[in-house]
């Protein structure tokens, strides 16, 4: 049964390899490695007119042009993402632990206020956000609990409507 089972999943992987390698044959990666940056960590956008699509691998993430995108160091070879001119990546520090209070509360150096006029809604920096339909903002917690409701889809019936 094992075996039958192992079949299955090698046969799987041809087919969906069959099926992907033609996509890139015939969409080609828009991208490549930015050759006027002496590092690994730099793409930019192929034949571009303009010349200024430039982009950059962050949180130690390395250029990979078999994947046409960013990828973990260790599955890049000849890459080491220390020798990389970018910025590293930096936590937000809006709030730390001491901010906590009845009102507000600080999770990964976010900070949280809650709508006093409604359970389900908060206020960060970036303006008021609600919650999902069947949750309630937590201070406790920090974020949002509960069951979320998910509503059908909605689809036309056959007269369009």
């Amino acid at each position: 049964m094992q075996g039958l089972i192992l079949l299955c999943v090698l046969i799987a992987g041809v087919v969906a390899q069959n099926q992907i390698e033609p996509f890139f044959k015939e969409f080609p990666c828009p991208f490549e490695a930015d050759t006027e940056n002496t590092d690994c960590c730099h793409y930019r956008m192929k034949n571009s007119r303009s010349g200024k699509f430039h982009g950059a691998c962050m949180g130690g993430s390395v250029w990979s042009a078999d994947m046409c995108a960013c990828a973990r160091a260790r599955n890049v070879a000849d890459c080491d993402p220390t020798t990389c001119d970018v910025p590293p990546h930096v936590a937000p520090t809006d709030c730390t632990e001491d901010d906590n209070s009845d009102t507000q509360c600080c999770r990964k150096g976010l900070l949280y206020t809650v709508d006093e006029a409604d359970s389900t809604a908060y206020v960060m920096k970036s303006g008021r956000l609600v919650c999902h339909p069947g949750m309630e903002f937590s201070i406790e917690f920090c974020g949002c609990i509960g069951e979320a409701i998910m509503e059908p889809a909605v689809t036309e019936d056959s007269d369009g409507n």
